[in-house]
């Protein structure tokens, strides 16, 4: 009965370590942290330009935690598309390049835009969700903001050049290794009341 249950204890012990070297392999950590990019738009109620499609990380850079491998600041570092009410789910918004690292977003939902009218002052909020990377890390689930406005009659006519900033914040989801390890876990807890059960 001894010799039982020490190979069950020893099979166990050879799942968990397999399952171990399997999730700790091929994996990176979630982004967490912010990013956030300024530069050059054009807008309307419906619409952001960006003339030169690029953009910068500002000074001091405003990055967080796990974004601060791109380093910085740096000036027109970022590669930005235009967007729209109509801007398809799957859209790459921008490619922050810097320092030997890139960070993207790309969407995963339509991107929600609502006007500010305000006596002369517009403005324009737009919000969206999807999918951002970061060298050396895993996808991570994130969402997008982006402002910009002017203070004149007829500044939101989309060729009027303002300002715009984004943040991008990411939204870490539990790692495919942390799950890993409490499956192997809850099995090898399965396993040894069973044969504990059997053997009584």
């Amino acid at each position: 009965m001894r010799l039982s249950r020490n190979r069950s204890a020893a099979i166990v012990l050879a799942v968990f370590a397999a399952s171990l070297g399997w999730a700790t392999q091929g994996f990176a950590a979630a982004i967490v942290g912010q990013l956030d990019i300024t530069g050059v738009d054009a807008f309307t109620n419906t619409s952001v330009t960006f003339p030169s499609h690029l953009a910068n990380m500002p000074d001091p850079l405003a990055t967080t935690l796990d974004y601060n491998v791109l380093g910085g600041p740096c000036i027109d570092c970022v590669a930005i598309n235009d967007i729209n009410t109509a801007t398809p789910i799957g859209t790459l918004l921008y490619t922050a390049t810097n320092n030997g690292a890139t960070a993207t977003f790309t969407t995963t939902d339509s991107l929600t835009f609502t006007p500010i009218s305000v006596g002369t002052f517009r403005g324009l909020f737009v919000v969206g969700f999807g999918t951002a990377t970061l060298t050396g890390f895993d996808s991570t689930p994130a969402s997008f903001s982006l402002t910009t406005q002017c203070n004149a009659n007829g500044c939101n006519n989309g060729v009027l050049q303002v300002s715009f900033s984004s943040t991008t914040e990411t939204s870490p989801v539990p790692e495919p290794a942390s799950l890993a390890l409490l499956g192997s876990a809850l099995v090898g807890y399965g396993v040894i009341r069973r044969r504990r059960r059997t053997a009584a």
